[in-house]
């Protein structure tokens, strides 16, 4: 069902300023995925929390403080949940140890990959500077470059990033998480919007964003890989994020465009 035929539509996100509307509208929105796909099941949820969001001006923190955002989070695992992800019929056909990455084969003979717990998030922490906004973005390795083991690493420029810890994490969960462990800020995040990695996946990248302008951070909780040892963090102009070739960075950019200006 579109927001144009929703019965709530078109005062919608007047609607949602008040708890019990939120809540009815998601609800209603669970239950009318319910004969959907997985995929969008998941899409459906993150729209409605997204218009959730909106309702509060953009700060999910005005509706967390409130016992029925724990109804949301509970929904949020059950569309989450990497059990469900196997689809009737579906077929792992390779697998690596810990099963960080999956090769499935579906009943119409397609293969597609699937990482663990399957979906991952990116957030944008930005601040007020002397000439504008200001984006933190964090240099680290790709898949794109293997370098041989005497030459330089190339890093590229990203969000911070990570993927989902454990089946019943929540992207919510997993941001907060890898915000503090990455760059020291203990902060809450607000929903930005969602994407399809790639045709020849069923990763789905949920985007944050917080303003940390005078915040100060605590010193990162880095992981102790070599991933992590060899990347930074570094504050860059927003405008920097257009120009960066992770698909991630650009989506991001145009949607805190919408709010930011």
């Amino acid at each position: 069902m579109s927001k144009a035929s929703h019965p709530y539509y078109p005062c919608l996100i007047e609607s949602l300023k008040n708890p019990e509307e939120a809540i009815l509208y998601i609800e209603s929105i669970s239950e009318e995925g319910s004969d959907l796909s997985l995929e969008d099941r998941r899409s459906l949820l993150a729209k409605a929390i997204g218009d959730v969001v909106q309702a509060y001006g953009g700060n999910s923190n005005a509706f967390r403080d409130t016992k029925e955002i724990e109804l949301i989070e509970k929904q949020s695992l059950e569309v989450l949940d990497f059990k469900d992800t196997q689809q009737v019929g579906e077929q792992v056909i390779f697998e690596t140890p810990g099963q960080w990455l999956q090769v499935v084969k579906t009943p119409r003979g397609f293969y597609y990959a699937r990482r663990k717990n399957k979906d991952s998030v990116a957030i944008f922490l930005v601040r007020k500077g002397r000439n504008g906004w200001e984006v933190l973005v964090r240099f680290q390795p790709l898949p794109l470059h293997n370098a041989d083991l005497d030459s330089v690493q190339t890093l590229y420029p990203c969000p911070i990033t990570g993927g989902l810890d454990s089946p019943t994490e929540t992207p919510i969960q997993c941001a907060v998480r890898e915000v503090y462990e990455e760059t020291g800020y203990s902060v809450e995040v607000d929903y930005l919007g969602l994407y399809v990695v790639g045709t020849q996946t069923d990763e789905l990248v949920y985007l944050f964003w917080q303003d940390v302008t005078g915040l100060e951070p605590d010193v990162p909780q880095q992981d102790g890989t070599y991933f992590e040892s060899i990347s930074r963090n570094e504050w860059k102009p927003l405008v920097d994020l257009e120009g960066f070739p992770y698909s991630a960075c650009q989506i991001g950019y145009y949607k805190l465009l919408e709010i930011l200006n």
